[in-house]
């Protein structure tokens, strides 16, 4: 009796493991992968915003930090902080490279900007750069 009910138990697991190989082959399981996301992940900034409240106040720079979970190239900043006609209100200077990366904010006059960071798939994020009271009135140029 016991051998008939381990034999009655392997069978039992035998109809039950082939019947799971059946329904993965009949439901498009087996070796199939899933495909790879052609969008690359989306950069992250340690902050969208850098303000001074004016140049005076002693806070020399503020740092944003830039990178991308995935990313193996590198990043490029622009920025609007150069007016056609003006001192410039910012500098953005990259002081450590890599991902992620390091950018050094530094106020140099009134006013505000916009800061565009691009990685090499196109991808773009922007920090808003604002010095002095007044700039919070006049809205950053893009």
């Amino acid at each position: 009796m016991v051998a008939s009910a381990l034999r009655c138990s392997r069978v039992r697991i035998t109809i039950a493991v082939a019947s799971v190989g059946v329904l993965a082959a009949c439901s498009g399981g087996g070796n199939v992968s899933p495909a790879a996301s052609p969008d690359p992940n989306v950069i992250l900034l340690s902050t969208t915003r850098a303000a001074f409240a004016s140049i005076a106040t002693g806070v020399s720079q503020q740092h944003v930090q830039v990178g991308e979970t995935g990313y193996a190239g590198v990043f490029s900043e622009n920025d609007t902080c150069t007016p056609q006609s003006g001192p410039p209100i910012a500098g953005v200077t990259e002081t450590s490279p890599g991902n992620p990366a390091t950018y050094a904010v530094t106020p140099f006059a009134d006013g505000s900007c916009v800061a565009t960071f691009t990685d090499t798939n196109g991808q773009t994020a922007k920090v808003t750069i604002t010095v002095g009271a007044s700039s919070a009135q006049s809205g950053p140029r893009e």
